[in-house]
């Protein structure tokens, strides 16, 4: 696994807004029109990964760029569809720039949004810089969080309302906003300054998709970085349009094994195998207490099918 970073030479851009299309080529043309008119023609750049759509998403992505030639953008195929991290890793290493964007195919900035986030990464040189995130209705969504631990697997293996309650201190989505709650923040939108990249490395490519960016925050803050929101500071994010697993949990579908191969690799990439141990022991008892629930109130399973064993996937 790959995560260092070219560091050599004097940055080419201010800014690089890294896109990771896979399949999701109309979402992604969208984004790119709604970015463009918030760059600098000249110091700002936007990176797109086409993650190996194999699906024509790369000639509509030539096209739809061909006729925005004003602007710096660039087009990179990779050769197979390497997943979230070395994806945007790919994008990363492709271009020298002081500030790097990373923004989901499904997300896209109001008004201003860009240049005030760049200007609170100058007023915040060794910080993570995260917007607020809404619903195209303005509705907020929650883009911080705190760690997964033990303890939040009880949580979310329970989903009930007293264990959330006794637990609360290790709900992951309990964190408080510009505190030292925030264990990571979500990566559908977030700001990261090339000296962050250069103290602590890429994104973990062990990851597929999930848990890549919680892991990335973890690491970086045993290094002193902190996470910074930017008020008011608004993106829109279409949750869950860049992926199946937000519907798929809805709708009480099987989660795709690269979820749960995510979740192992991470408790086991910082606890061992035995943390990841825990961590499932931690998700049984949970998941006795909400099959209580579901046998007493003839409730059907709000878990996903076949998570009992899943979780175990690595």
């Amino acid at each position: 696994m790959n995560t260092s970073v070219n560091t050599q030479g004097k940055n080419k851009f201010t800014l690089a807004v890294v896109i990771l299309n896979y399949r999701t080529v109309e979402l992604t043309a969208s984004t790119i029109d709604a970015v463009l008119p918030e760059l600098d023609r000249e110091n700002h750049v936007v990176v797109v990964v086409d993650n190996f759509s194999n699906d024509g998403s790369l000639e509509y992505l030539e096209r739809t760029i061909k006729t925005r030639d004003s602007y710096n953008i660039k087009l990179i195929e990779s050769e197979r569809n390497v997943g979230f991290s070395a994806g945007v890793n790919i994008g990363i290493r492709s271009i020298e720039a002081s500030y790097y964007l990373l923004l989901n195919s499904d997300a896209y900035p109001r008004k201003s949004a860009i240049s005030k986030l760049v200007r609170c990464c100058r007023d915040n040189p060794l910080s993570i810089i995260y917007p607020s995130l809404q619903f195209p209705d303005g509705e907020p969504q929650r883009n911080y969080f705190k760690d997964h631990s033990y303890l939040s697997e009880v949580i979310d293996a329970a989903q009930t309302g007293l264990v959330t309650a006794f637990l609360k201190r290790w709900d992951v989505s309990s964190a408080n906003a510009n505190t030292s709650d925030v264990g990571w923040v979500s990566f559908a939108c977030v700001l990261i300054p090339k000296s962050v990249f250069e103290l602590c490395g890429l994104l973990d490519e062990g990851f597929f998709l999930y848990y890549e960016d919680a892991e990335f925050c973890r690491r970086v803050r045993l290094k002193g970085i902190t996470f910074v929101h930017a008020p008011g500071v608004n993106f829109v994010h279409l949750r869950g349009q860049s992926g199946t697993v937000k519907s798929d949990i809805s709708l009480r579908r099987r989660l795709p094994m690269y979820y749960y191969q995510s979740r192992s690799y991470y408790f086991r990439k910082h606890n061992g195998r035995l943390g990841l141990f825990l961590a499932n022991l931690c998700w049984y008892m949970g998941r006795c207490v909400s099959l209580l629930r579901e046998l007493v109130k003839n409730k059907l399973p709000h878990l996903p099918p076949f998570a009992h064993r899943d979780i175990w996937s690595e």
